[in-house]
């Protein structure tokens, strides 16, 4: 997805329905499915219901 909102590459922007717009460089990427590290894959929405995450969080490798 095209966009610049002038945030951090990996912060959380927009959540939606059936995922989440990450700022990624000079774009938006939208994630739909997700893995953490010692889980299974899962849709973003079903992890969106058991992670409280919020606008402007950023992204990081030890969630």
């Amino acid at each position: 997805m095209e966009g610049e909102t002038g945030k951090a590459p990996g912060t959380i922007v927009k959540i939606e329905k059936d995922g989440f717009l990450v700022q990624a460089g000079a774009g938006l990427l939208k994630i739909l499915e997700l893995q953490i590290p010692g889980k299974k894959r899962m849709k973003a929405d079903a992890f969106l219901r058991g992670y409280q995450v919020e606008e402007g969080t950023m992204l990081a490798s030890n969630i």
